[in-house]
């Protein structure tokens, strides 16, 4: 309440208060509304696979964010990452929504290019081989914590609400992530002599 009468002490009337609030972001440097990410997902199969997720987000009010990545996938076999042609990649974008203090809402549609089950390949009538843009929608819940000074952890629980024809790149529709990010701040001119 301070902080308001502090920022609105001129006020005389209702009347004279502004419509929306203003964003406290606005006017803060570029750099410190973008924070550089990366998260992972393992999952077993015949290999053991690991999703890799560099991502990108832009802070467009304190509580919400928004932001892409790219998302790629290595099948490890013992320490080695296999190379066969079972590439699995592609673009996501998220949006984030703090709830309240470490608890985030989020969404985050992808589009990832892997070949298809092979029974379900065979069933519709395509070579084993065959390679599509699949399209998933996950939504869940994000927890935050501080790991070192500036640099955020996190873990998320998804769910995946679109599986079309179970081609989904996914085992399970429940998907466990973990990650960090890396808050930016601008470089005082003094620090930088």
């Amino acid at each position: 309440m301070s902080k308001l009468k502090n920022r609105y002490s001129e006020v005389k009337s209702m009347a004279e208060l502004p419509k929306r609030l203003p964003n406290p972001l606005k006017g803060k440097p570029f750099i410190e509304r973008v924070v550089p990410g990366i998260s992972f997902q393992i999952q077993k199969s015949q290999y053991f696979l690991l999703d890799v997720n560099p991502s990108l987000q832009y802070k467009i009010r304190p509580r919400l964010s928004a932001g892409i990545g790219w998302n790629e996938r290595l099948p490890f076999d013992g320490l080695k990452i296999t190379a066969d042609n079972q590439r699995i990649y592609g673009p996501r974008a998220l949006v984030q929504f703090r709830w309240t203090k470490g608890i985030i809402f989020t969404l985050q549609p992808e589009v990832m290019n892997t070949t298809i089950p092979p029974q379900l390949a065979s069933h519709l009538g395509f070579d084993p081989t065959y390679r599509k843009w699949i399209t998933s929608i996950f939504a869940g819940i994000k927890k935050e914590f501080t790991v070192y000074k500036s640099v955020k952890g996190y873990s998320e629980l998804l769910y995946n609400f679109r599986d079309k024809d179970g081609m989904s790149p996914y085992g399970d529709k429940a998907s466990v992530r973990f990650g960090f990010e890396f808050p930016m701040k601008k470089r005082s001119k003094a620090a930088s002599h």
